[in-house]
């Protein structure tokens, strides 16, 4: 029982932690301090082998060596010796979970009710965001963010979160799984979650649940695609204005009469092409974790404000280096990877739900780093690695259940 009720408090703080206090009295200590020391109890004391190590072990191990060569870059000459070594432990903990939930996630009933709580987490974030809109009303144009906070780079969070988990709802639905949750509860809560998304206005996540519900649709129900794709064309018919206007924002017209980017789209060129010139090519290796911010400020014009990437392969490569890019780009194929093998070695239908779903989330995590920083964030990631250790976990699972029902079955191993 406690081992149930301490997973499911990860599952839920994670992306809600601004809800709760940041200290609990001592220095260190919070909230999510406490419930991973919990975790790496169960996890060190968990007595059950497996034939296999976890499908991404090796990638986020060299993904760990390249950020720890960015964190002994940047500890040789910096005054935010903390804050340096804080990213490079959220990078190393957050991640990590992805291990623990694998090891001790052992039976498929387990790791199915883990499943229905990140569903649940995405209907708790939906219904907050949707409150917080109705607050303003529907025709304002004030971003929402839920549980990520009240500024503008929070509403980008959200939508990125929605984005990510999603997608594997509706794939949920039109497979029909009643595994994970009904299928009529998961349509609802991927309507739920396109709603809120509209409202945070990101126009990066408007671009992930296009992408991701079109390869949705193109793999399970081409009559529904073709209805997508009449919606889409005709948007201007059923989208909110308020969508439109901040769709329609992303180009405006110059004092000279042409079209050109509204200002937050153009600084991430500029930010993206100073990072390039005066960074990245005098710094093959890296600038150092967490120095992007400092380094880049010197380059930048008097308009832009931001002084972040906005891109986490600009970033990754400029603090990391080339072999910090690799690392990162490495990790994502493999995931996809992973998607893929589950879904063609699997020949139950629920299991390759999973795989199909699995890889329309890595698209949208992909997606969510084109356009903005977010691969490094806890309340965003957190639950992406505790879902990939229970999808993972689970092919793992329902594959030996079945081979050993059928002794024929070929290794299927990811």
């Amino acid at each position: 029982m406690f081992k149930k009720i301490l997973l499911t408090a990860i599952i839920i703080y994670i992306p809600n932690s601004l809800h709760f206090p940041s200290t609990l009295g001592l220095p260190g200590l919070n909230v999510f301090n406490l419930l991973f020391l919990g975790l790496l109890f169960l996890y060190l004391t968990d007595k059950s082998t497996s034939d296999i190590k976890s499908p991404l072990s090796g990638n986020l191990k060299f993904y760990y060596i390249a950020s720890f060569i960015a964190l002994s870059i940047s500890l040789i000459d910096t005054s935010h010796f903390v804050d340096n070594v804080t990213i490079f432990k959220n990078i190393i903990v957050y991640s990590s979970l992805y291990f623990i939930f694998y090891k001790i996630c052992n039976d498929e009933k387990e790791i199915e009710y883990y499943i229905k709580v990140v569903y649940f987490v995405v209907f708790l974030m939906c219904l907050e965001i949707i409150k917080e809109k109705l607050s303003y009303g529907l025709g304002s144009s004030k971003r929402v963010s839920g549980a990520f906070g009240h500024d503008e780079s929070s509403a980008n969070y959200a939508g990125v979160f929605l984005a990510i988990f999603i997608p594997l709802l509706l794939k949920n639905y039109l497979y029909k799984c009643n595994k994970f949750t009904r299928p009529i509860f998961a349509l609802g809560i991927f309507f739920m979650g396109v709603f809120s998304i509209f409202y945070t206005y990101s126009r990066q996540s408007y671009l992930s649940l296009v992408v991701t519900s079109i390869l949705n649709f193109s793999k399970t129900n081409k009559i529904l695609l073709i209805t997508l794709l009449i919606l889409l064309f005709n948007a201007s018919i059923w989208v909110p204005d308020t969508v439109l206007d901040r769709i329609e924002g992303t180009k405006v017209e110059s004092t000279d009469g042409e079209e050109q980017l509204d200002e937050s789209s153009e600084s991430r060129f500029v930010i993206w092409q100073a990072a390039y010139d005066n960074l990245i090519v005098n710094h093959p290796f890296g600038i150092g974790l967490n120095e992007f911010k400092g380094r880049i400020d010197p380059y930048m014009p008097d308009w832009i404000r931001a002084r972040d990437a906005h891109n986490s392969f600009v970033l990754i490569m400029t603090e990391s280096g080339f072999i910090g890019l690799i690392a990162f780009i490495l990790l994502i194929l493999r995931m996809y990877y992973i998607g893929r093998m589950i879904k063609k070695n699997s020949s139950q239908e629920h299991v390759i739900m999973l795989g199909e779903g699995y890889q329309l989330m890595v698209v949208a995590v992909v997606l969510g780093n084109v356009y903005s920083s977010t691969f490094y964030s806890p309340e965003i990631m957190g639950n992406f690695w505790i879902l990939s250790a229970l999808i993972h976990k689970y092919y793992y699972i329902s594959q030996n259940s079945y081979k050993n029902a059928n002794p024929r079955t070929a290794n299927t191993a990811v």
